[in-house]
């Protein structure tokens, strides 16, 4: 598994192969396309990496954008179905990408229905933070 910056065609060909519940999760959040979620996230993220397998896939790709609060950074992840490929790996892998995106507070709010973001989200350390809604629930984290 290797992280690296992600790049325009990495964009475009995970948009293609993109997990069911990531598509569920885009459209019911922004009622994007899945390319244009993608670019958009990847275009407000200053860390935006690609989640490679070693046979250079990219399984997923994770970012951090800025909230209008100080200090405050907002992760997300889309992955493909190669994400469990790397899922060992990748886990290992954050908390030290975690720590690079120079934010003190990290906030989320993944889909309810979306388990393999829920796990992730655990795995750093997040709490949910509020009831949310029906389809979302607010996860936080002090880096």
């Amino acid at each position: 598994m290797n992280l690296r910056p992600a790049i325009p065609p990495d964009l475009w060909d995970l948009s293609k192969r993109l997990r069911a519940c990531d598509l569920r999760e885009i459209a019911l959040g922004s009622g994007k396309e899945p390319i244009d979620a993608l670019v958009a996230a990847w275009h407000a993220s200053p860390l935006c990496e690609a989640i490679c397998t070693d046979n250079g896939v990219v399984a997923g790709v994770w970012g951090v954008t800025p909230t209008e609060l100080p200090g405050i950074g907002s992760i997300w992840m889309l992955a493909s179905d190669e994400i469990e490929s790397v899922s060992l790996p990748f886990l290992r892998a954050c908390e030290s990408a975690v720590r690079r995106t120079g934010y003190t507070v990290l906030v989320c709010n993944p889909s309810r229905a979306n388990a393999l973001h829920l796990r992730w989200l655990g795995w750093l350390g997040f709490h949910p933070i509020g009831r949310g809604d029906k389809n979302f629930q607010p996860f936080i984290r002090h880096v």
